[in-house]
């Protein structure tokens, strides 16, 4: 099997230009659709990652397997978070929409994150009764969808995830961002922050210890906006590698 200098075989090519028909003729020929390629684990994965519907159609009709996992991300379902389409299509070929990533996030953390709520309306819809677990699971740096919505996400997001109960006293796992402190970095306007404060400035911990609102914690300069965007762990930054985050600096996951 012939590949460009870069490790790409024929096919990988043609997706990566989302060129159905060539793609057609080549699986037609024989190749190859369970395989790696260097930069998107499996072809699949270039599909999904390109948001090309009809060329992962074609993939899955072809065999191609959505179990594949990238090493960097996890299941493929992670990458169609921005299209309910391109969901909808592998989790009909058998995908498992609670396959997590190597960041310890689900499909929904990244539909949350989306400014297009149809996405995450159709996978919480995809929940059924599974609606509280969903709503508050955490990645592992202890972010829910809340924080993930309240960073990137539309206000429709998060009317529904507080409407399911979603909770907003949670704080990373480092202790410094809260969803409100998430919208007030991102440059959320008032009618956008409100709904992040909750209605009793108190409450009980499981622990039995009690908690109190504290408005200047949640407080923070807008951040500056970036123009580059980590694929994988999401940190907008031209300047910190992603093996080396450090929780200090204002620009991680912002």
């Amino acid at each position: 099997m012939s590949v460009t200098k870069k490790g790409y075989t024929p096919l990988a090519v043609a997706i990566s230009k989302s060129n159905k028909d060539v793609a057609k003729y080549l699986i037609e020929q024989g190749a190859k659709v369970n395989c790696f390629d260097p930069t998107y684990g499996s072809i699949l994965h270039l599909a999904i990652s390109k948001g090309d519907l009809d060329l992962v159609k074609l993939l899955l009709k072809s065999g191609a397997d959505p179990e594949m996992v990238d090493t960097d991300y996890g299941e493929s379902l992670v990458y169609t978070s921005t299209s309910s389409d391109g969901i909808k299509a592998l989790i009909e070929a058998g995908e498992d929409m609670l396959g997590n990533d190597t960041f310890g996030r689900l499909p929904i953390h990244f539909a949350a994150s989306n400014p297009d709520p149809s996405c995450f309306h159709f996978l919480l819809d995809e929940c059924n009764e599974a609606h509280a677990k969903f709503v508050n699971t955490k990645d592992n740096d202890q972010w829910t969808p809340l924080m993930w919505a309240a960073r990137s996400g539309s206000i429709a997001t998060v009317h529904k995830l507080l409407s399911e109960d979603a909770e907003c006293w949670t704080r990373s796992i480092d202790g410094g961002w809260s969803a409100l402190k998430l919208a007030n970095f991102a440059g959320r306007p008032p009618s956008f922050t409100e709904q992040l404060v909750p209605k009793k400035h108190s409450r009980v911990k499981e622990d039995g210890g009690e908690e109190e609102w504290e408005d200047s914690f949640h407080n923070v300069q807008t951040g500056d906006k970036k123009d580059s965007i980590c694929d994988s762990c999401l940190v907008v930054s031209q300047d910190t590698p992603c093996q080396k985050i450090d929780s200090k600096l204002t620009n991680i996951r912002i």
